[in-house]
């Protein structure tokens, strides 16, 4: 998101100039203080579409309303101004107002196309085609972030099946884990475990195994179709919820987050 930070950077900096030029105003002359104040029009345009494409509450009502509140009171008293001021000729009153209304129109077609559009997330943070989330494919190191997601238990045999569902916040990605073991006094003894990562079409895209247990901390290993990737996730069980984080990183040559060949299994307990 470097450019939308930039543009918000800019803004800043163009109101310092304004605020700046305001407070030294009887040295500068009216001209010059007037042509400077101008740069306000390009401040809040600047401001919008760096709120618009690098904040995370753009879709949100309230944020869109103030948006919108601030570009209408703009427009109309910029096209009021320019009626009113006696200085501008005929042709600069129409480029101003034709400008009044093109700008924020083009503003809001790239907002309904880019920062309101699904997926916009990934596209700004610079995921190129070959790391995409598109088709069905996870990129080569996965995102990671917030975890949320189910957990239940499912008895087969001699064992039972602790299967943990989650979801990646702002990700298409879909981590589940299936605990084997058996579960007594409000814990569960992990016997062997295995994990899978995914997305909503293709949720077993990427496989491997629990590498190690410790508390809420679940470290793990996943052969992916781009690379072999190490994981680690703190897991929170509450009842049938589920909430965390999980991290990935690239896997060095012949190491998991253990140290252990990938597949091995490893025993730990998970409190319940």
């Amino acid at each position: 998101r470097r450019a939308f930070i930039g543009f918000g950077t800019l803004a800043f900096d163009g109101l310092l100039v304004v605020v700046a030029t305001s407070l030294v105003r009887h040295l500068l002359g009216f001209r010059v203080w007037k042509r400077t104040h101008s740069l306000v029009w390009l401040v809040l345009g600047l401001a919008i579409v760096h709120g618009l494409g690098s904040g995370s509450d753009s879709r949100t009502t309230v944020v869109l309303g103030l948006y919108g509140v601030a570009t209408l009171a703009v427009v109309t008293l910029g096209a009021i101004r320019l009626a009113r001021d006696p200085d501008l000729s005929h042709a600069v009153r129409i480029a101003g107002t034709s400008g009044l209304i093109a700008v924020p129109s083009l503003v809001g077609l790239w907002a309904r196309v880019g920062p309101l559009a699904p997926g916009w997330a990934r596209k700004v943070d610079g995921v190129t085609t070959s790391t995409t989330h598109s088709s069905g494919a996870v990129s080569a190191i996965p995102f990671g972030g917030t975890l949320s997601g189910s957990a239940e238990t499912v008895a087969s045999g001699s064992t039972t099946d602790l299967v943990v569902n989650t979801t990646v916040a702002n990700t298409d990605e879909r981590l589940r884990f299936d605990l084997f073991g058996q579960a007594s006094n409000g814990a569960f003894a992990v016997e062997r475990a295995v994990v899978h990562l995914g997305t909503s079409t293709a949720p077993t895209l990427c496989a491997g195994s629990v590498t190690a247990i410790a508390a809420q901390a679940v470290t793990f290993s996943l052969s992916c179709p781009q690379a072999t990737v190490l994981g680690t996730a703190q897991l929170t069980l509450l009842g049938t919820s589920v909430s965390g984080t999980v991290s990935f990183q690239r896997a060095t040559v012949g190491a998991t987050a253990s140290g252990l060949p990938q597949g091995d299994d490893t025993s730990g307990g998970v409190d319940q």
